[in-house]
């Protein structure tokens, strides 16, 4: 299938649009990292469109005290393959994703 021609001006409205989104989920790491954005609550508004597109292995990462390494190893334990979308997780995988992370529940 061919991609379609794009004006001028719909290339720069889409590129626009990425760029926009890809600064939104940035921001929601940079939030996760420092501790003013509850994960729980990220969690609970995975169908945003903006917080959707995270993988897995990006939103542990982004929590402190956690790594990619430590992610993947997460992701591994709970049987999530970490290069899923946020968007694409169960109920019950999001609720093992939560309880996992949850402060209580953090490595040393």
């Amino acid at each position: 299938m061919a991609l379609p021609t794009l004006t001028p001006g719909q290339r720069k409205a889409a590129l626009d649009a990425a760029h926009a989104t890809r600064t939104a989920r940035a921001q929601i790491k940079r939030n996760l990292k420092a501790g003013t954005l509850d994960p729980a609550q990220v969690l609970c508004s995975r169908g945003d469109k903006n917080i959707g597109g995270i993988t897995v292995v990006q939103f542990i990462a982004a929590l402190p005290r956690y790594g990619r390494a430590r992610a993947k190893n997460i992701c591994t334990e709970l049987g999530i393959d970490p290069g899923k979308h946020l968007r694409a997780l169960g109920d019950i995988q999001a609720f093992r994703l939560a309880h996992r992370i949850t402060p209580t529940n953090k490595e040393n």
